[in-house]
């Protein structure tokens, strides 16, 4: 006879003791999983940043022309990416410091070579560079200093007496080019900073001259317009004008060359009007949201702008905190105004000591820069505290806890134009 026992399924509480071991075992994994990713990131930034730097140097020296290069730091806030453009010296405009009538001023042009293409950092890691004290004008106030880092947060007196880490604030601006939307001065907003090379030695060049940098908005909108005003069809590339057009251009170190050097730009058949200055002007100078103004860098910092966020005690950039739109301190681009604005609503609560006001902005850029030299420590109560207190490598019994310095400082060597990595 067969004897058919019953098998014995798990019980309600079996299970849910199943389920508890599995959560345990997984909560106890999450920190090292995290930390191996972070980790991984780390090193994934620090690779792509030597290879940026190293690639842009090895276009100069490879090039027949013999022209300077150019790694040069760019922020995408729609992407919420930094990227490293390596770029060719074209050849030097005259422009005007407001990108209207203001004075004259000489500026070098560079423009995105082919064989070095756009590299990326992982998310979340970002590159500032160090600028010298007296860095950029004040004339006109906050924002209209007419001149390389002009936005508010470093426009002011103050601002200007001191060197200071600064993020490429070239992302923030009218994408569309919309005639409407507000342009400070006439000119277009975006900044940036960038290793420069000399194309004979590979040396890093250092004279303190602005530069601009072709870098297209991504938007075909309002194109014909820029070029109406100066007697130019372009509407289709059939037309005489199209090749103007810096969104169809194939090569834009080519492209960026024939502008620099055509004569009869305006293609009235007269060469070196007033209209055709003019017209490179609205091409290819400060005032073209198409370029970005930038100026030369031998120190940069790579750091992870979630800690930078954190040791400001802002709130974290999701998609419910500030900075959400653009992965930055940073505010999205506002055509009121076209001004560049930290997302201090977003960020910070209405007691904190960084704030829109002048005082406000001098607490958030002083302590950024503490930030990144590794003093790190809180001085103030609660949510009322700036970073620093001019002491560096203090322990636990600091007033304000021990610096935990998390930013990568590197010097560009002069002569090899390779990063070395500032030890603390």
């Amino acid at each position: 006879m067969n004897m058919h026992h019953a098998r014995r399924g798990f019980t309600l509480v079996e299970l849910f003791v199943v389920i508890a071991v599995a959560l345990i075992a997984i909560a106890a994994a999450l920190p090292a999983f995290t930390a191996m990713t972070a980790s991984s990131n780390r090193s994934l930034a620090e690779n792509t940043l030597h290879v940026a730097v190293t690639t842009a140097r090895d276009v100069v020296l490879q090039s027949a022309r013999g022209s300077d290069g150019a790694a040069v730091f760019l922020y995408d806030a729609a992407n919420k990416r930094m990227r490293i453009v390596a770029a060719e010296y074209v050849g030097t405009i005259t422009d005007t410091v407001d990108g209207n009538v203001n004075r004259p001023i000489e500026r070098d042009v560079f423009a995105p070579v082919l064989v070095g293409e756009t590299t990326e950092l992982p998310a979340n890691w970002m590159v500032r560079g160090f600028v010298p004290a007296r860095f950029a004008s004040t004339v006109g106030g906050p924002g209209m200093g007419y001149d390389w880092y002009d936005s508010d947060l470093y426009a002011t007196g103050n601002g200007w007496q001191r060197g200071h880490w600064v993020f490429p604030e070239d992302g923030f601006y009218d994408v569309e080019g919309s005639p409407s939307a507000a342009r400070p001065m006439g000119r277009s907003p975006r900044q940036s900073f960038m290793i420069r090379f000399d194309g004979r030695t590979g040396q890093i060049r250092r004279d303190g001259r602005e530069s601009l940098l072709i870098d297209p908005r991504p938007s075909a909108l309002n194109r014909q317009a820029d070029l109406a005003g100066y007697g130019v069809t372009a509407g289709s590339r059939n037309d005489p004008g199209a090749w103007l057009r810096v969104d169809w251009a194939e090569n834009l170190v080519s492209w960026a060359r024939r502008v620099v050097n055509e004569p009869d730009l305006s293609g009235n058949g007269v060469p070196y009007e007033l209209d055709d200055a003019r017209l490179r002007r609205a091409l290819i100078g400060n005032q073209s949201l198409d370029t970005v103004l930038v100026s030369d860098v031998s120190r940069v910092a790579l750091y992870d702008e979630r800690d930078l966020a954190s040791a400001l005690g802002a709130s974290q950039m999701s998609r419910r905190g500030g900075g959400r739109d653009t992965g930055s301190l940073y505010k999205a681009y506002d055509p009121t105004n076209g001004s560049i604005a930290i997302d201090y609503e977003g960020l910070f609560t209405g007691n904190s000591a960084f704030s829109a006001s002048n005082a406000g902005q001098a607490n958030l850029r002083d302590s950024i820069d503490c930030w990144i030299e590794g003093d790190t420590n809180r001085v103030g109560s609660g949510n009322n505290f700036v970073l620093g207190n001019g002491i560096l490598f203090e322990g636990p019994e600091a007033t304000g806890g021990a610096d935990e310095p998390k930013a990568l400082r590197y010097l560009v060597n002069p002569y090899s134009g390779e990063l070395t990595e500032v030890a603390r």
